[in-house]
């Protein structure tokens, strides 16, 4: 995929402190703090994550990038709480979330939580008003129509309220599924290769959405993505290689992202991660 040209009017701001022992900022959104993530035991044990620090502000866009096994997606799921760290802490703001029962996380991820995926995860068979209320329904919680109206508004689909998500293109499903991750006014979101099956033109205007509820909402985005042009559109890049955080920066110019990820594979051993593990379109 080529590069996705951000628009002008945009200037970065504080996203991510790599931290080394410092105590983070109350303005953090997710704090992760010695997190290691390891699959199996003894010799035989492969480390995707490995005392990864780091503090993620609040209304800020953060790419996460690395060569493929370097912990990108295992870096996203612990901070997620869509799977647990073999040690170390995680925070929602102040709630931690790495020793917290499943059914409470389960809560937590609902109500506080948006989630945004490569594959969209849109059912095809239902309107978008019943995608957009999916989490609602899940949850039990009312289903509040004219909220709906409201984040479809936000991301440009609030003509195609009662239309068939089967019959949109990728890229408008691609905007009901953010519409849908946003039901619940979400701390944080959590994009995992949202441009991925996307063509060029359709990518570039998903990366603007997410910009702009950044810039207007004060939402945070967390994005991993393997494109340099589409982390062009965050404030702060960090680049992982085996499991470590080898560069963290807010120069976004893509020719250089893709240099310090040329330096990073060189680091990079890969990391194996079992299938139940994973998410459909999403990378390690």
């Amino acid at each position: 995929m080529g590069g996705f040209p951000r628009g002008g009017g945009w200037a970065p701001t504080t996203t991510l402190l790599h931290m080394d022992g410092i105590e983070p900022a109350v303005t953090s959104a997710v704090t992760l703090t010695g997190v290691h993530k390891r699959f199996g035991r003894g010799k035989n044990a492969t480390h995707a994550l490995r005392g990864v620090n780091a503090a993620i502000a609040k209304g800020s866009f953060t790419a996460v990038m690395g060569p493929s096994g370097s912990g990108k997606s295992s870096l996203l799921q612990c901070a997620a709480g869509l799977d647990r760290p073999s040690s170390g802490s995680v925070k929602l703001g102040d709630l931690e979330l790495s020793r917290m029962m499943e059914r409470r996380l389960t809560t937590i991820r609902r109500e506080r939580i948006g989630f945004v995926f490569q594959a969209y995860n849109i059912l095809t068979a239902l309107t978008v008003e019943q995608n957009v209320l999916m989490p609602l329904r899940l949850a039990g919680a009312e289903l509040d129509r004219e909220r709906v109206v409201e984040v479809l508004t936000l991301v440009g689909m609030e003509r195609h309220v009662k239309a068939r998500a089967g019959r949109l293109s990728g890229g408008e499903q691609q905007r009901v599924a953010i519409a849908r991750s946003l039901i619940n006014n979400p701390e944080v979101v959590f994009a995992d290769e949202p441009t991925g099956a996307l063509d060029p033109s359709a990518a570039a205007d998903v990366l603007a959405l997410l910009r702009s509820l950044v810039d207007e909402r004060s939402v945070t985005v967390v994005m991993v993505t393997h494109e340099p042009g589409a982390a062009a559109w965050a404030d702060r890049v960090v680049i992982l290689a085996s499991g470590e955080i080898a560069h963290d920066t807010t120069d976004t110019d893509p020719q250089r992202i893709r240099e310090r990820i040329f330096e990073a594979s060189r680091r990079t051993v890969p990391v194996p991660v079992p299938p139940s593990k994973t998410h459909q379109g999403s990378r390690a």
